[in-house]
């Protein structure tokens, strides 16, 4: 089951993830979709949140097993970037952008916002918080 997607208008990239815990890139072209890479067992639980950065062409990944991902599609191979195990103490449930920052914030089970920056092959932790109420 595919409980994630994202797309790119410019490029025509699409990136799905779910509960088969894989990362599938496909193209979108003249109203057809063509696989053109697969990554098993991206993550070790259900992929639920995919993030992508139309500049950059970087996807991110994350879901139930608290882990976030950031991947690169280039010779029609996706290739893990960086990424950060148990970033959040239970499931992520969303991402999002910060724009002109180079950073991604996470919101997950835990009730923490945290904000994540690649950097040596990681996610480098930059802000975290814990929203009230």
């Amino acid at each position: 089951v595919s409980r994630a997607v994202v797309f790119d208008a410019n490029t025509g990239l699409v990136v799905t993830g779910g509960d088969d815990l894989r990362l599938v890139a496909w193209r979108f072209h003249n109203d057809q979709l063509t696989m053109i890479a697969v990554v098993e067992d991206a993550h070790a639980d259900s992929i639920g949140v995919l993030l992508l950065d139309s500049e950059s062409g970087i996807v991110f990944s994350a879901g139930q097993d608290s882990a976030i991902k950031a991947w690169k599609l280039s010779d029609n191979a996706l290739t893990l970037l960086a990424a950060k195990d148990e970033a959040h103490g239970g499931a992520i449930y969303t991402l999002t952008f910060v724009e002109g920052h180079s950073v991604v914030l996470s919101v997950g089970g835990d009730g923490q916002v945290k904000g994540w920056r690649i950097a040596n092959g990681t996610l480098e932790s930059v802000t975290s918080f814990m929203r009230d109420g």
